[in-house]
């Protein structure tokens, strides 16, 4: 049986590489040329919506801006809709983690700048929820779910749904 201390390690580890990828790859929305190095394969692509709107469950939909797709690795891809706050409401983040089907083609990395290799559907296997203030700061714990669902991309557009086993479920769209 591990020790608390491992667990401790291996919790840390699971809940830090977001934040180590985040701080390695720049804050734009710029693509990069396709990579060269299947080893660099990682990364994300932050894009602005036209229209974009997600909910949880029963709630009424709210307005997104941005979708932003992390790869952390191939075959993995998460996708993320951003909700700023308004009038001192905390912005929110809606996240699809999901697994690559087999005919879709992973995002093309460069240094950490990716761009989408046309269209792309992916299984989902868990959700997560986060808030910040208007300061940027976690108001608490992100709330994560196993869930099932899929999200599919195509040309200009993003749509997600998923449900969890205990029925909570999520939907958000976006075009650019």
């Amino acid at each position: 049986m591990p020790s608390t201390l491992h667990r401790l390690v291996l919790t840390f580890a699971l809940l830090s590489w977001p934040l180590r990828a985040l701080a390695a790859t720049p804050g734009t929305a710029e693509m990069a040329t396709p990579h060269s190095n299947a080893a660099d394969n990682f990364g994300r692509l932050q894009s602005r919506a036209q229209t974009c709107q997600n909910n949880l469950a029963d709630a009424p939909a709210t307005a997104c801006t941005s979708v932003l797709f992390e790869q952390p690795s191939q075959g993995l891809l998460n996708i993320r809709f951003l909700s700023p706050g308004q009038g001192g409401a905390a912005s929110t983040q809606l996240n699809f983690v999901g697994v690559l089907a087999p005919a879709s083609t992973p995002m093309a990395c460069d240094q950490g700048r990716c761009r989408l290799m046309g269209p792309l559907t992916t299984t989902v296997s868990s959700m997560s929820e986060r808030s910040f203030n208007d300061r940027g700061l976690a108001t608490g714990l992100p709330k994560a779910w196993p869930a099932e669902g899929h999200c599919n991309v195509e040309q200009r557009q993003v749509r997600c749904s998923a449900k969890a086993p205990s029925q909570e479920a999520w939907s958000a769209i976006a075009e650019f």
